[in-house]
């Protein structure tokens, strides 16, 4: 595991040319982008209303997103994405963007190569998008340092897990993720769904583990 200190070309495969790691960092910017939109304003009240409203903005923001890219990138370079290149991509612009972020000492375990369909790869960053900033954001309310680790990997059945830790308060003991909370959790399950991916939430005494785990069908290498 390491620090978010390392530089994204570190992780990059050479195979992968300096056209698809502006890709990369393109997609990751439009997602926070859509990500932004999708919340303004804020503190919508989590309504069928708001939600189905959330959902279409969202689905609209990818395919935007993904068909101006389509338009300025050869169409082989968005087919198949490097999902855990956008994930550590996403991870340092989050924190440049979020000055609570850097209280964190935030490590990523997040393995190359995970070549996903584009629009997998969207839905995908968008849940670990939103994990990472309410981690970021409710994990110590008192403002204190603390620890943020997030990882990918593909096992060789073709079972990508994508988890997002922290060392917080965890969640309200009565609090259940899977029905309870504001848009951004609905966002989460819907896209789950949309991915066919089992989201699961570990709170422990100290800190909260959230692991989804979805199949994928890898290009060969």
């Amino acid at each position: 595991m390491s620090t978010l200190d390392s530089d994204l070309d570190d992780h990059a495969d050479p195979v992968v040319d300096s056209s698809q790691r502006a890709v990369v960092r393109r997609l990751a910017h439009g997602l926070l982008e859509v990500r932004a939109g999708s919340f303004e304003p804020s503190e919508r009240p989590p309504s069928s209303e708001a939600a189905a409203i959330l959902m279409a903005e969202t689905v609209a923001g990818i395919e935007t997103m993904l068909s101006l890219h389509r338009r300025i990138v050869p169409s082989t370079s968005l087919h198949r994405i490097d999902f855990g290149a956008v994930l550590l991509e996403l991870c340092e612009q989050i924190v440049g963007r979020m000055a609570r972020a850097r209280r964190f000492d935030i490590r990523v375990d997040i393995a190359p190569r995970c070549l996903l369909p584009g629009v997998d790869v969207a839905r995908l960053s968008l849940i670990a998008t939103e994990l990472i900033i309410n981690a970021i954001e409710h994990a110590h309310p008192a403002g204190i340092p603390g620890i943020l680790e997030i990882g990918s990997h593909v096992d060789p059945v073709g079972t990508l897990t994508l988890t997002v830790s922290d060392d917080g308060i965890g969640l309200p003991a009565e609090f259940d993720p899977r029905r309870d909370g504001g848009l951004g959790l609905i966002l989460i399950r819907s896209l789950g769904r949309r991915l066919g991916a089992t989201i699961s939430y570990e709170s422990f005494g100290l800190g909260l583990q959230v692991t989804v785990t979805m199949p994928v069908r890898l290009r060969p290498q």
